[in-house]
């Protein structure tokens, strides 16, 4: 039941990207993704949006930025009996930024404030990373239409 309490949240949060994103805004001024990571023992959802401030997101200016993510993973530890540790990941954060285009490339360069939140059970005494933080946050993209993050030599 936990899983989709927090699922709901990140569903909420990409939501409100969306409205953040809704009005007179065309669809061209507004970037969508969504997507999922997983390994052995973790998984990761996440989602959010890239709004051009200026109307186009296919040329260069202001840009904001909201993302959502939520995830799960375990560790083995000596610090905690029975040696594993559950760990309920989310967090959220909004950036302003600036992006160039050129033919079909985008680079970006964002600043902005975090939100995170982890849940450990059990209680790690041993990991800093417990509870709820707010903090700044520093983000780039570079991508190419076609080939996201892939750079051609």
């Amino acid at each position: 039941m936990k899983l989709f309490s927090k699922l709901n949240a990140v569903i909420v949060a990409a939501g409100m990207a969306l409205g953040m994103t809704a009005g007179a805004a065309s669809a061209q001024s507004t970037s969508v993704f969504l997507g999922f990571d997983a390994a052995e023992d973790s998984y990761t959802l996440f989602g959010g949006a890239v709004r051009a401030l200026n109307g186009d997101i296919n040329s260069d200016g202001v840009v904001l930025r909201f993302a959502a993510a939520y995830g799960q993973y375990e560790y083995d530890t000596t610090a905690v009996a029975g040696g594993k540790v559950d760990i309920d990941g989310s967090s959220a954060n909004v950036m302003l930024g600036y992006q160039w285009v050129g033919g079909s490339t985008i680079t970006a360069l964002y600043l902005g404030v975090d939100y995170q939140n982890n849940d450990l059970s059990p209680a790690d005494p041993s990991n800093s990373t417990s509870g709820d933080e707010f903090g700044g946050k520093a983000s780039s993209r570079f991508s190419q239409q076609g080939h996201p993050c892939r750079a051609q030599a």
